[in-house]
């Protein structure tokens, strides 16, 4: 949990992080209870962080049949946008217990896994993790997902989470989609990345052509080796182009360790 302060601001103080902070909450000067029986303004994420757990206790009351997960997906999915918290938490929002509580039947859905801006490999499963609630509870709710418009299953565990994997097989911009209905009301979830190519190369074998398809996207060699063995990797024709339609060629040679446990 961030701390914000009373302008919807970051507080200077809070922690912050797209993939590891949730949301916002009130954390700059709060009149909380102090030892020894009296009250004092504090700040601190340790101020923000209980507003969360109280929000939590109060959709729990409004829907006693709401899941751990449900509670998670009913506070995730009723933020208030907060620019200062856009690119720095996963939801880009502060806390709004009002919206937690409230329920029009349309399910609340949250994508934890993956998160925007994430890194895939060709080859490699991507994890694919959701959660779903109406009401709070995890019934009565129909999930699909694609993956660039391919479906891709995801089973649920029976509280609200619905987990699947999917293992792109081609380089390039990869968007998951995960939309949650019931009744006449749906939510949709989506995350855009890129999957990246990965390229086996060997020492001292032939030349490997690697060739990126959108910006942003990582080429990954990979070899085996020993570790603490020094390596030299020549790079020749590189062509970098730019959307303006300019480009340039280049060689270059680096030198460096293998990594202490070689892949």
């Amino acid at each position: 949990v961030a701390a914000t302060d009373s302008a919807d601001d970051l507080a200077w103080f809070s922690n912050a992080g797209r993939q590891s902070v949730d949301l916002g909450a009130p954390g700059e000067n709060i009149y909380s209870t102090w030892p020894g029986g009296t009250y004092q303004y504090s700040s601190g994420t340790s101020m923000a962080a209980p507003q969360v757990a109280g929000a939590a206790a109060l959709v729990k009351a409004a829907f006693p049949s709401a899941t751990g997960i449900g509670i998670k997906a009913q506070l995730l999915d009723s933020v208030d946008p907060a620019a200062s918290l856009a690119e720095l938490t996963t939801t880009g929002g502060r806390l709004n217990a009002a919206g937690a509580v409230s329920c029009s039947g349309t399910p609340k859905l949250w994508l934890d896994s993956p998160t925007g801006d994430f890194d895939a490999e060709v080859g490699t499963p991507l994890a694919i993790r959701a959660m779903a609630a109406r009401c709070g509870a995890s019934g009565g709710i129909d999930i699909s997902a694609t993956a660039n418009g391919t479906a891709v299953a995801l089973t649920p565990r029976g509280d609200g989470l619905y987990t699947g994997t999917y293992t792109p097989s081609v380089a390039g911009a990869l968007t998951i989609s995960v939309t949650g209905s019931a009744g006449s009301g749906s939510t949709t979830r989506t995350a855009t990345g890129i999957a990246s190519g990965v390229y086996a190369i060997a020492p001292g074998g032939p030349p490997v052509t690697i060739t990126t398809h959108a910006n942003d996207e990582n080429a990954r060699l990979r070899f085996e080796g020993e570790a603490g063995k020094r390596i030299s990797l020549k790079l020749s024709s590189v062509t970098i182009s730019s959307p303006l339609g300019w480009s340039s060629s280049r060689s270059a040679c680096h030198t460096g360790r293998s990594r202490e446990q070689p892949q």
